[in-house]
């Protein structure tokens, strides 16, 4: 089996338990874990439980950085990138390599994306742009996907049951072909966390390679496992990044248009969070809330700046 997989790791020693449980059953090539600088065991745990798996240790410069760091280390010519909160379903590696052996054009390849539960998680998404933005944020995908053209371009309701080009998807499990990633670089690790899959994947596009969704292949995903504790901070990174995916590609109308976007976005939670504040009698959800509303003044502030 001609692929790599590569999994990207940051205090989540669990979930990262299961994920190279689910790998090492598929017997790929090879098999590497880059730990971004956990302290919870997870790399005492991958060289006691895992002897056969390369361990790679490295400072926490973003999701981005250490999958670069991992793919770098590969010695074949595809990679299946993995999130630590992720199973593959038996056939998958497999599956996606065959995917990629077949279709030269393709650069990046994504599964099927399921809650834990086996409940669909949408995982292909358009090119990124001003009505993307708030088909994807706001409740205005539900009377656009009535439009078939609408639903059509943007992916509104898809089953995710056929192949399908796609203008990004959802990072936490993509097959890569080497020489497609090397071509434009690998990930920009001016990206922390989020949109460095969508940036990818337009870059990729821009050289010639194609993005493509499969329902041939499975993978459940927990999502969050790693920034759960932080979430007022993660969406704050979310917005950031999107803002930086904008700036670097997207001329200045373009780059308004989102302004305004977010502008609305961090006013209406402002407002919905501050009047929950007002309601909410838990010490716990108080601060969860009073978080939120720093993050938001943040984004709104940032959004501004310059």
């Amino acid at each position: 089996m001609s692929v790599a997989v590569v999994v990207v790791n940051h205090n989540t020693w669990e979930h990262l338990r299961g994920c190279l449980r689910s790998v090492a059953r598929e017997r790929p090539a090879q098999i590497v874990v880059v730990d971004n600088e956990s302290t919870d065991g997870s790399a005492e745990m991958v060289r006691y439980e895992f002897p056969r798996v390369e361990l790679i240790e490295a400072p926490n410069e973003g999701f981005g950085a250490g999958a670069n760091r991992g793919i770098r280390a590969i010695r074949h010519p595809h990679a299946l990138l993995l999130n630590s909160d992720t199973r593959v379903t038996p056939g998958t590696v497999d599956a996606l390599n065959r995917y990629l052996e077949e279709r030269p054009n393709v650069g990046l390849a994504g599964p099927r994306l399921l809650d834990p539960d086996g409940t669909l998680q949408q995982s292909i998404y358009a090119q990124p742009g001003p009505l993307a933005e708030l088909l994807r944020w706001t409740s205005l995908w539900r009377p656009a996907a009535a439009l078939p053209p609408l639903r059509r371009a943007y992916f509104l309701g898809h089953a995710h049951d056929r192949e399908t080009d796609a203008g990004w998807l959802v990072g936490a499990a993509l097959a890569l072909r080497r020489i497609a990633f090397d071509q434009v670089g690998g990930f920009d690790t001016s990206y922390f966390m989020y949109s460095e899959e969508v940036d990818l994947a337009y870059r990729m596009r821009l050289a010639g390679w194609a993005t493509r969704f499969t329902p041939a292949a499975e993978v459940f995903h927990v999502g969050g496992a790693s920034t759960s504790r932080y979430r007022a901070e993660m969406m704050a990174q979310l917005y950031a990044s999107m803002t930086r995916f904008y700036r670097k590609h997207y001329d200045a109308r373009r780059q308004g248009a989102l302004r305004v976007i977010l502008t609305y976005f961090m006013v209406r939670n402002l407002v919905r969070d501050r009047l929950r504040l007002l309601r909410e009698s838990s010490e716990e959800a108080r601060h969860a809330l009073a978080e939120d509303l720093t993050a938001w003044r943040r984004v709104l502030a940032a959004t501004w700046d310059g």
